[in-house]
């Protein structure tokens, strides 16, 4: 029974510590400026420009990959430093077509796969196509809008020369998206203080980030988030990154909840091939990378499980407590949703509905994971 009991405590304090404790560590750790990295992105004076690739894998984008590529014509940074890798996965659309527009305005380097091959796979192919070392490249989806000032706060980022990884405050355009809006309110603020206070994060935002090519290690076939293997595996051989906390860039993620439900169950099938693959490597509590991974990642991808574990356990030796308090939930749930109170309904059945999705994502990798080919998300 002590067992039991034990990982009750275990269950409840992981939750409460990832989600509330380790943040308000975080900034307060922040409010003593213990480790503070100091990067003036607002002062432009005296750059180096230095020469940036950036890689855009594409699939049927034709209704945003010419505002992504507008976006980069529209740089304060000289277009001769820029070279851009597009590949084209099989696309059945006028993706081309919307390149080709542009096309003359830019150094763009295209390949074409006729058959789908996937994410991953194709940003392996694009890396192998820069041979410069110490080139710094820029890894963002199609969907992805650049402020005009995007390229410049990279390249004074690596102006650090310990520097090899950097990520971008990524927001959501769609202010409807109350849940996930939240969620990256969370996870910008989160990463920002852990870069001030560690030198690195947990996890770049796959949508844009940039990386220096040496540290890149090709992904393995059939994972599914390629940006967490590639981050960590980067921090693994130099751990040093930085988080532009006042560097913006944009998407427009739709709120509707079937797709961001689809979309969780794959991210959640891929974490749990990154935390098979990277085993123990990453569950040192002394090093800067255990503590964060522990703190800020195992622990939510555990969420499920520990709130499974908590259920069972009240279920059982409470049974008419938790009956109750069940009933009364569901009475408070119900007539919020009479008085149409939509975002306090919406918020913990966010909640619950992602947990469920990394459950079944749990399943998946158990399974395992046939292919990684991925469709975009309708944003119509």
């Amino acid at each position: 029974m002590i067992i039991f009991n034990i990982l009750l405590l275990f269950s409840l304090f992981a939750l409460v510590y990832s989600y509330f404790l380790y943040p308000l560590l975080l900034k307060i750790i922040s409010s003593f400026n213990l480790g503070k990295q100091s990067i003036s992105i607002d002062n432009h004076i005296d750059i180096k420009y230095k020469d940036i690739n950036i890689i855009i894998p594409v699939h049927n984008e034709e209704s945003i990959i010419g505002s992504k590529l507008k976006s980069i014509v529209n740089q304060n940074y000289p277009k001769e430093k820029i070279k851009i890798y597009i590949g084209l996965d099989a696309c059945t659309d006028n993706s081309i077509k919307e390149i080709e527009y542009i096309d003359s305005q830019l150094n763009i380097i295209k390949f074409e796969s006729k058959t789908r091959i996937g994410k991953p796979k194709l940003l392996n192919h694009l890396f192998e196509l820069i041979q410069d070392e110490e080139s710094i490249i820029l890894v963002t989806d199609a969907d992805i809008l650049l402020e005009t000032n995007t390229l410049i706060d990279i390249s004074k980022s690596f102006d650090n020369e310990l520097n090899i990884l950097t990520d971008l405050k990524l927001i959501n355009k769609n202010i409807e998206a109350i849940e996930e809006n939240l969620y990256l309110d969370l996870e910008n603020t989160i990463k920002s203080c852990e870069s001030k206070n560690f030198h690195i994060f947990q996890g770049v935002s796959g949508a844009c980030y940039a990386i220096k090519r040496k540290y890149f290690k090709p992904i393995p076939e059939n994972f599914l988030v390629d940006d967490f293997y590639i981050s960590i595996q980067a921090l693994m051989q130099q751990p040093f990154a930085t988080f532009l906390e006042n560097s913006f860039v944009y998407e427009n993620r739709p709120k509707d909840m079937s797709l961001e439900f689809k979309r969780k169950i794959r991210i959640a099938t891929g974490n749990f091939q990154n935390l098979y693959f990277f085993g123990t490597k990453l569950l040192n509590p002394i090093s800067a990378i255990g503590f964060t991974f522990i703190s800020h990642k195992l622990f939510r991808w555990l969420t499920p499980f520990f709130m499974l574990y908590i259920s069972i356990y009240l279920l059982i030796n409470y049974t008419f407590i938790i009956l109750a308090l069940t009933l009364i939930l569901l009475s408070i749930v119900f007539f919020l949703s009479i008085f149409e109170v939509k975002k306090f309904v919406r918020i913990p059945f966010y909640f619950i509905a992602m947990q469920i999705a990394v459950l079944i994502g749990f399943y998946r990798f158990l399974k395992g994971v046939k292919t990684n080919i991925w469709q975009p998300t309708n944003r119509i």
